[in-house]
């Protein structure tokens, strides 16, 4: 096992140990989207949903909120890299259990040892 495989072991069981503060989602992974022009539909392809997966909801200090890039009620999703099995990407979002708030992932970012994504996430406006 190798130093980086020991870090994110590490942290994935360190975010187990806070069971009170995580919450059980459903990661929706997006595909790559195509447009049929003769049939004027889209259809998406490649897209992964990661059910029962725990992730912290943090929120951001008051300095890094600009209510340009970070909006006060944005939020930081953690995730052990360990725990899931996608690159996040800006179209991807989270499904709370049973489905009652949807959160639009807006920006990513991997620790420098790869065991930690920080994900912030927008409370979807539809739902």
């Amino acid at each position: 096992m190798g130093l980086a495989e020991s870090i994110q072991n590490a942290i994935s069981s360190g975010m187990k140990a806070f069971d009170n503060v995580r919450k059980l989602v459903t990661y929706h992974s997006s595909g790559t989207t195509s447009y049929n022009p003769s049939t004027g539909t889209t259809s998406e392809t490649g897209a992964v949903d990661i059910e029962n997966l725990y992730v912290t909801f943090t929120s951001y200090k008051l300095d890094d909120i600009d209510n340009e890039t970070i909006h006060k009620e944005d939020k930081k999703v953690l995730i052990p890299a360990i725990d899931i099995s996608v690159v996040p990407k800006e179209t991807d979002y989270l499904l709370t259990e049973n489905e009652t708030e949807r959160w639009d992932v807006k920006n990513k970012k991997i620790d420098p040892a790869g065991a930690m994504w920080v994900l912030q996430v927008r409370m979807h406006e539809e739902m």
